[in-house]
């Protein structure tokens, strides 16, 4: 039974509460809800106050607050499960209205032959109302009990607010009631969950009355973790005093939310919905689709919307309604209960999951339900699977995103990673990673079959010719290893013929590297753009090599249509920026050279102990670039280091060829440099390893010479730098420039 308010309490007195109404479950003085109050004042009377959200957002905190706040008569009645009945709506608002006086006991017994009696009986509780609370604040809560014929009873109040009063409704639900011209005239104003959210002030308010003291950070942390619920901000305030302000600040334990959301939210839902929420939790994101497909129903879409209706805790994410989220601490507190009360159905359901992002391709959600359903193999496989479509496309990001969720364990457990883990590294540039990772991999059982049809052994040869650590022909060596353990329709094939074709090229052998990247880029065409656009830069450097600047130009252009941005932090992209740059300065565009030299110096700077081979084409290509471009020391600088990275690998004749006769071209003004006559290109050469420790016999073998051609060579030397020693040469090339400080 309601009971109603003293009307004489002083502004500023929080009302006496009627029998039936449960006090708010947060304190009104921990509350700061200033900013809805200040909303609710702008509403003209008469009006009508709509309050709707979940349990434990302080619905019944914020209308405390008004009342206290309000000089005018307060009515307060809360509203309990009976009321769905109208004859007890209506009966407990006559109750609530009225001084009982002869009209409303006489209303009262008309309402004594039942239902029948209600909408006859309704324009009378109008006039009660008139009669009785004008100029006065009327408050109906738990509304959501009001439902079919009952709130037609609130309703005819809703339709009969007196001048100067205002009708304030709360409950978890908003009510389905004939507001639409209060709206239009701007007599009504609503306070949904996403109103009542706590800001971090409030939130810090709160815990620090509650004497749990946080900084703004903190507070800023905790009020995120929320979402501004304040019943789980309420708990965190009492899991920091017990934790007596030690350690990192708290949130709810799982425990606590689980009782709440039992006691407070599932025990009123339908039962039907409660399975619906607690099996869902499983999921981020609910779409009805994949709540229908993982969970096995056929009514999502309605069940979803129903739930969004009411605000138990569950609201659309887009303006179509397409996709629903949970809130996160509902979410997580429902997924422990499902954990802890049917592990089995938990386990199913991730699988059910995982099988349907695969098919969905979305791996990343793919891979953590395999995991959650304790299938690390199934999720490894997920990973490895789509690591050449990623990892040759550009979404190294994605693919570390997904290495993340696994253990050191699991790595161990599961090798196929280690082949992802040290593409990653190779397309960062990180040498070290990389060659950890292949490592890893070319211990692991080499007849293992991987997803794609090939064997572990295979991918783990074609991450060492990438590499290419132990020379040029290792490196073809292992690609061909390789090309021959994948099966004919594996994309990773491209890149196996790529590597061979690059090694071809650097071993001089042009028509076995023309054969083997034409299949390449064949192979990589709409699947492996990296590998694509590689090889088209490789054979726009056979056609520089060959004079046809025009045939090196349309390969470039045609490696541009196929660019991604996702691909611009690629190690092997200062190859590309490098031709770029060598193009241009050779056409003429000589600002155009200069910003993609500055490219490729910049994506070199980032290679970290990764592939000579590679390393070095690169500084050689930008070396004939700085040529163009009349930077003779940048020039140089590049030749110096690209003879560093590759003098032990006798077999990249190309590259020591091409090495020679670009020294040559910076060293043409060194006659005038040093007085006489210049250095030809094999004594430049011969000069690079007089400053190393090798013998003139070692160095001839280096060479492929005869020992009597580095002492021609060594004597021509002295005589033109006006020497006559071999530590004299060394010191007269580098104060001229000829060798690299």
């Amino acid at each position: 039974m309601a009971s109603l308010a003293a009307p004489d309490l002083p502004p500023g007195t929080v009302p006496p509460l009627p029998a039936r109404l449960e006090p708010p479950r947060l304190d009104a003085r921990l509350v700061e809800r200033e900013r809805l109050l200040r909303q609710l004042a702008s509403v003209p009377d008469p009006a009508v106050y709509v309050v709707h959200a979940p349990p434990g957002y302080g619905k019944s905190t914020l209308i405390a607050q008004l009342a206290a706040a309000d000089p005018r008569p307060v009515a307060w009645l809360t509203l309990d499960e009976r009321d769905a009945d109208p004859v007890t709506c209506f009966s407990d608002l006559v109750f609530a209205l009225s001084d009982l006086d002869d009209g409303a006991v006489d209303l009262l017994g008309r309402l004594a032959s039942g239902p029948a009696a209600v909408p006859t009986a309704l324009p009378r509780l109008t006039r009660l109302l008139a009669d009785h609370w004008q100029d006065a604040l009327i408050v109906v809560d738990d509304v959501h009990h009001a439902t079919g014929e009952a709130g037609d009873v609130i309703g005819a109040l809703v339709s009969a607010v007196p001048e100067g009063s205002t009708l304030v409704l709360a409950g978890r639900v908003r009510p389905s009631l004939p507001i639409a011209r209060l709206t239009a005239d701007g007599h009504m104003a609503t306070i949904d969950a996403r109103a009542l959210r706590m800001t971090a002030g409030e939130g810090r308010t709160m815990l620090s009355r509650r004497g749990a003291t946080v900084d703004d950070q903190e507070a800023q942390l905790l009020v995120h973790r929320t979402e501004g619920w304040a019943a789980a901000l309420y708990l965190v305030s009492h899991a920091i005093r017990e934790d007596d302000g030690a350690g990192d600040v708290a949130v709810p334990q799982e425990a606590e939310l689980i009782d709440y959301f039992r006691d407070e939210v599932l025990r009123a839902a339908d039962p039907d919905d409660a399975r619906f929420l607690l099996e869902s939790s499983i999921l981020e994101e609910l779409s009805p689709g994949e709540c229908d497909a993982i969970l096995g129903r056929g009514d999502s879409v309605e069940r979803l919307e129903s739930l969004a209706a009411v605000d138990l805790f569950v609201s659309p994410v887009d303006a179509r309604q397409t996709t629903y989220r949970m809130h996160g601490l509902f979410r997580e507190a429902l997924y422990e209960r499902l954990r802890g009360v049917d592990p089995a159905r938990a386990i199913e359901l991730h699988r059910r999951a995982a099988d349907h992002f695969a098919q969905q391709r979305d791996i990343e959600e793919a891979v953590r339900h395999a995991l959650a359903a304790g299938d690390g193999e199934a999720a490894a496989t997920l990973v490895w699977a789509a690591t050449p479509e990623y990892e040759g496309n550009g979404r190294t990001a994605t693919m570390e995103r997904w290495l993340s969720l696994f253990s050191a364990e699991q790595f161990a457990a599961y090798p196929m990673l280690a082949l992802t883990a040290a593409w990653i590294g190779i397309d960062h540039g990180d040498g070290v990673s990389a060659e950890h990772w292949t490592t890893v991999a070319l211990n692991a059982p080499a007849d293992l079959i991987l997803p794609g049809g090939e064997t572990m052994g295979a991918s783990a040869r074609l991450l060492e010719a990438a590499l290419g650590k132990r020379g040029v022909v290792a490196m073809r060596d292992s690609a061909v290893a390789a090309d021959n353990g994948f099966p004919e329709a594996n994309p990773l094939k491209a890149i196996a013929r790529y590597l061979r074709g690059a090694a071809a090229y650097a071993m001089d052998d042009l028509d076995s590297a023309r054969g083997l990247l034409g299949d390449a880029q064949a192979r990589a065409a709409g699947q492996l753009v990296s590998a694509y656009w590689l090889a088209l830069a490789q054979f726009a450097l056979i056609a520089i090599d060959e004079g046809d600047w025009d045939a090196a130009e349309a390969y470039i252009e045609r490696a541009a249509l196929t660019d991604r941005a996702a691909l611009q932090d690629y190690t092997v992209q200062s190859l590309r920026f490098a031709v770029d740059a060598l193009i241009g300065a050779h056409r003429g565009r000589e600002g155009a050279a200069r910003n993609a030299a500055a490219s490729a110096k910049q994506a070199l700077a980032a290679h970290r102990h990764y592939a000579p081979w590679f390393a070095a084409q690169t500084r050689k290509v930008l070396a004939a670039a700085f040529i163009e471009l009349e930077w003779p020391a940048e020039a140089r600088k590049m030749v110096a280091e690209a003879r560093k990275l590759i003098a032990n690998d006798a077999d990249a004749v190309r590259y020591h060829r091409r090495l020679d006769e670009l020294a040559a071209e910076v060293a043409r003004g060194n006659g005038s440099i040093t007085g006489g006559e210049a250095l030809s290109t094999a004594e430049l050469r011969t000069l690079q390893y007089l400053q190393t420790h090798l013998t003139q016999q070692e160095i001839a073998e280096r060479l492929h010479l005869t020992r009597n051609t580095i002492h021609t060579h060594a004597t021509a030397i002295y005589r033109k730098l006006g020497v006559t020693s071999r530590s004299e040469a060394v010191k007269a090339g580098h104060r001229h420039g000829l060798l690299d400080d």
